[in-house]
């Protein structure tokens, strides 16, 4: 599950930069200047109570190169279906769901932001 999630991170990103023009050349020559932030995985599941972890990163490349980020990230959720620990060691965070519906979880770093989603159930 949590291989398909980075492939889906990664396809997702692809697209969208090449949707938004990101990519300065045809999009198969692939040379890209932009950089994003994402969150992984994008989208995950779990019951009330159970903890599910999301991992910060940065990805460049037009979606091909991604490296997770291991400090300095904001983690934040608006949904208050979902609470949030605090930053673990490797910089990801640990979100609980305590009732069903579906929360946005949102990190930054610097003057990067992304969102995963976490669907409680």
């Amino acid at each position: 599950m949590k291989r398909l999630a980075r492939y889906a991170v990664v396809v997702l990103a692809i697209l969208g930069l090449v949707f938004t023009g990101a990519c300065k050349n045809d999009w198969l020559d692939l040379r890209c200047d932009a950089t994003v932030g994402s969150v992984l995985p994008y989208v995950d599941s779990a019951a009330v109570g159970v903890p599910r972890r999301f991992q910060a990163a940065v990805v460049t490349g037009c979606g091909l190169v991604y490296h997770e980020i291991t400090s300095g990230v904001v983690w934040r959720s608006d949904d208050t279906i979902v609470q949030l620990s605090a930053t673990l060691d490797d910089g990801s965070v640990q979100v609980t769901g305590v009732r069903p519906g579906t929360a946005r979880i949102v990190a930054t770093w610097g003057n990067l932001t992304g969102a995963g989603y976490l669907v409680v159930h």
